[in-house]
């Protein structure tokens, strides 16, 4: 059972369906009468700004049925191309208008700036991206990296090679403008290499402090669990004296320095 389109009503019996309609365009444009009322409205259209328009598409425009066939059909592919140069002129209005915001409010408007100049297939686009972006309103370090690559035709973001000359010429003019804009945030201290300190673990660094290295007397084997303290020493008349363990006492000391002590000299 057919669609309730296909089947019409009560006014398809007087006026045209939309199918019907689109056949009687198609037929219409496609004859030789359509293409020279065209070439004569084309005037008019320029002269209005468009709001006299031509009723069929022009060479230059795509047809619908050519959009529906695939991409890499001629048709497609052509149909394509013609649709998206068509709408460059909409876009490079759209790229001005990014120019005139602050992209630190509405940092859409950079990543889509960026997106115009380096990956917008239009040239015209690319060129409007490239002249706005110099005017200071959108300075940022990732549109200066943007603009040195499309000035210097570099493909390191993976995006074509600008081969536009006045796109590269407008890019490193807009490069120079922004480079000495003073709304340029700085750029981000680097760090000297070794710089950076690596701060032990919490429970690391809280254990550590009390470790303490024993050295052994006289590299004594001692047996486990056993640790040797070793003996204080002190100097009397340059000759190293050892005190034994356990003899450390103020008077100990005392009694062995006057018993060291040289007789005074008469």
């Amino acid at each position: 059972m057919g669609s309730s389109a296909s089947q019409g009503n009560i006014w398809s019996k007087i006026l045209l369906t939309p199918e019907q309609k689109a056949a009687c365009k198609k037929h219409w444009c496609e004859s030789g009468i359509a293409q020279f009322v065209g070439m004569m409205v084309k005037p008019m259209t320029l002269a209005t700004g468009g709001l006299i328009k031509p009723c069929c598409p022009g060479p230059d425009q795509a047809k619908p049925e050519d959009l529906a066939k695939p991409s890499d059909s001629v048709d497609g592919a052509a149909a394509q191309i013609k649709e998206d140069e068509a709408k460059a002129k909409e876009r490079r209005a759209n790229v001005r208008y990014l120019g005139t915001v602050d992209c630190s409010r509405y940092p859409e408007a950079e990543k889509a700036l960026i997106n115009a100049l380096r990956t917008d297939r239009n040239e015209c686009v690319r060129w409007e991206a490239a002249i706005v972006l110099g005017h200071g309103c959108c300075c940022t370090r990732k549109t200066i990296a943007a603009l040195k690559m499309a000035a210097s035709g570099s493909d390191k973001d993976n995006n074509p090679k600008e081969s536009s000359e006045r796109v590269r010429a407008a890019a490193e003019v807009s490069l120079n403008a922004c480079e000495t804009s003073p709304d340029l945030p700085p750029e981000p201290p680097e760090k000297a290499p070794g710089a950076e300190k690596i701060e032990p673990p919490l429970e690391e660094a809280r254990i550590r402090p009390r470790i303490r290295a024993i050295p052994m007397a006289d590299n004594a084997i001692q047996p486990a669990g056993f640790v040797t303290r070793p003996a204080a020493t002190t100097q009397i008349n340059d000759t190293p004296l050892r005190v034994p363990t356990g003899q450390r006492g103020l008077l100990d000391l005392l009694r062995r320095n006057l018993a060291n002590a040289e007789p005074p000299q008469r």
